[in-house]
């Protein structure tokens, strides 16, 4: 009943008509996407332990307090490590039907939670990855060579650039009309 805009650092509230009725900062930081499920959200983030680092998706309450973390998955930077290991596992999620959707693995798999974060079943399909070729891995290291983002300090990482041997099974997906579409990171040539 309402329309939801998430922007860096608020959540923007307005009517099916578009008008305004508030906002409210939000408190992971500029690059959380916070989504509706139930009276809650859900929302990316970062975590860690005495050992590791992490991306988690957390379940946060109506006031954007996080109530807990749902799913996680060790984060491609390590404490004291130099290198940067470059996707290895996917990472998304998404909220549609008062359930939430989550991935983070190398084979295809899409973990189904309910609204509090417990979870329900797994969807998984047999898939064989794509291999990460010395072809795709040169036009990854010209990218970052290239990209605005990235090459003020490409020459700081260019020699702590890890390839996984195959991409995850999953590059992203949408769940939608009852459907989950995966994307993928297998593309035919032209």
């Amino acid at each position: 009943d309402k329309i939801l805009v998430t922007s860096m650092g608020k959540l923007s509230f307005f009517s099916k008509k578009g008008k305004f009725e508030k906002e409210m900062k939000t408190p992971a930081g500029f690059s959380a996407v916070f989504m509706p499920i139930g009276e809650n959200y859900i929302a990316a983030g970062f975590s860690n332990d005495a050992k590791f680092n992490y991306k988690v998706v957390n379940l946060h309450g109506p006031d954007l307090a996080k109530l807990k973390q749902i799913f996680r998955v060790l984060f491609q930077q390590q404490p004291g490590k130099t290198m940067i290991k470059l996707k290895e596992q996917s990472f998304d999620y998404m909220a549609y039907n008062d359930k939430i959707f989550v991935t983070g693995y190398k084979e295809l798999k899409i973990d189904v939670l309910d609204k509090t974060g417990k979870k329900l079943y797994s969807i998984t399909k047999e898939y064989q990855r794509v291999k990460v070729t010395e072809d795709i891995k040169k036009r990854v290291m010209h990218n970052l060579a290239t990209s605005p983002e990235t090459r003020f300090y490409f020459h700081a990482i260019k020699n702590n650039v890890i390839f996984p041997d195959y991409f995850p099974a999953i590059s992203s997906f949408l769940v939608n009309d009852d459907f989950v579409y995966i994307f993928t990171y297998r593309h035919e040539e032209k």
